[in-house]
């Protein structure tokens, strides 16, 4: 008889391989046993589960039918274990984009408006569980996507945006969401959301640089994702562009402070949100207006992409909205300043994770809204199915 550990290293996932049925006196709860050589039963599968060796299935043409369950939340609720001998159950979850700030409003001539940060994309996280170590029920959260900031009083600051909600499948498993967006003001400018991480939410509203959700500081610098951690926001200044992340979310780009320099574009993400775009802003003596900045990607691999297979950006200028994907959602683009009337607002992010585009400043009133986070989402897809138990 002979065994190989199972490549996740769970206590009681190994495999083991023979010419005849499982002894109860080998094994643990959760293990496998695999018939081999040329004998009656060749291929069969059994699992030992309190206890017991339950056959589960045949690798050959005759054996169980490979079928899946999938079960996806796009709110809370609870997670029903199917009633089939599944082997396995993946579960992913997303947490929700945070919310850009919008834009301020000053009718003063000369002086610079700026326009809102962006909101920081929701993270990804992922794990295959063993079926049937999963109790019968499991509570499921989806976070809510992090609001925009209102609508500015004359002559005052714009509003932060709110970071993102968390999404958690019971206690197994945690994706967080992105930080909040600053509000466009005058003399400086605003800071983008962090991007959410698997170990904390993305954080927002800073004059400082924010470090992302649960990251964790590296030689190639502080803000940069590591793994499944959030993308923090650089060194802030002027429409300064998001960083980008793997599993956890982009950061959203910084509002500008003066019309010279359009919106951050937010920060893309390969399996979490990407970060919204910052606002546009005007500037005081020349009243010279600037774009908002495009939204980051989601499903992109490297800084710069123009597309990935998350959904595309949201555009700068009008606001657009992030677009869904197969993963995470893209982030929305930030509002267009314009020398005089209304500044667009920033754009919502895409569902799920996508962080929220920052609001344009106005003249007097009418200074553009701040973008909403796209909410999250959890699935749970069950596979590897044995017969009816």
């Amino acid at each position: 008889m002979s065994w190989v550990e199972d490549k996740l290293g769970l206590s009681g996932g190994r495999w083991y391989s023979g010419a005849e049925a499982p002894s109860t006196a080998i094994g643990k709860d959760n293990d496998f046993f695999l018939i081999i050589g040329e004998v009656e039963g060749t291929g069969d599968v059994y699992q030992r589960v309190s206890g017991a060796w339950v056959f589960v299935g045949n690798l050959g043409d005759g054996g169980a039918e490979l079928t899946s369950d999938t079960q996806q939340f796009a709110a809370a609720g609870t997670w029903t274990k199917p009633v089939e001998n599944y082997l396995w159950a993946k579960v992913q979850v997303w947490g929700a984009g945070g919310g850009g700030g919008s834009g301020m409003s000053h009718s003063t001539a000369g002086v610079s408006v700026g326009g809102g940060g962006a909101g920081g994309g929701g993270a990804y996280v992922e794990m295959v569980f063993p079926f049937a170590a999963l109790p019968s029920t499991v509570a499921v959260v989806v976070g809510t996507g992090g609001a925009g900031g209102g609508a500015a009083s004359v002559d005052s600051d714009g509003k932060d945006g709110a970071g993102g909600g968390v999404s958690t499948f019971g206690p197994y498993l945690s994706a967080y969401g992105g930080g909040p967006g600053m509000r466009g003001r005058s003399g400086a400018p605003a800071d983008g959301g962090s991007g959410g991480g698997a170990q904390g939410a993305g954080v927002g509203a800073s004059a400082t640089s924010n470090e992302g959700g649960g990251a964790i500081a590296v030689s190639s610098g502080p803000h940069r994702a590591v793994g499944f951690e959030g993308a923090g926001t650089p060194t802030l200044s002027s429409g300064v562009n998001g960083l980008p992340a793997i599993y956890g979310g982009g950061s959203g780009g910084a509002g500008a402070q003066t019309g010279a320099v359009t919106g951050g574009k937010g920060g893309i993400s390969l399996f979490g949100g990407g970060g919204g775009g910052g606002g546009g802003a005007i500037t005081g003596t020349s009243n010279v207006s600037s774009a908002g900045g495009a939204g980051g990607l989601a499903g992109a691999r490297a800084d710069g992409a123009t597309s990935g297979f998350g959904g595309a950006a949201g555009s700068g200028g009008a606001g657009g909205a992030g677009a869904a994907g197969l993963l995470g959602g893209s982030g929305g683009g930030g509002g267009g300043a314009a020398a005089s009337g209304v500044g667009a607002n920033g754009g919502a992010g895409a569902v799920p994770a996508g962080g929220g585009g920052g609001g344009a400043p106005a003249r007097s009133a009418g200074a553009g809204l701040g973008g909403g986070g796209g909410s999250g989402r959890v699935v749970v897809t069950c596979y590897g199915a044995g017969p009816v138990t």
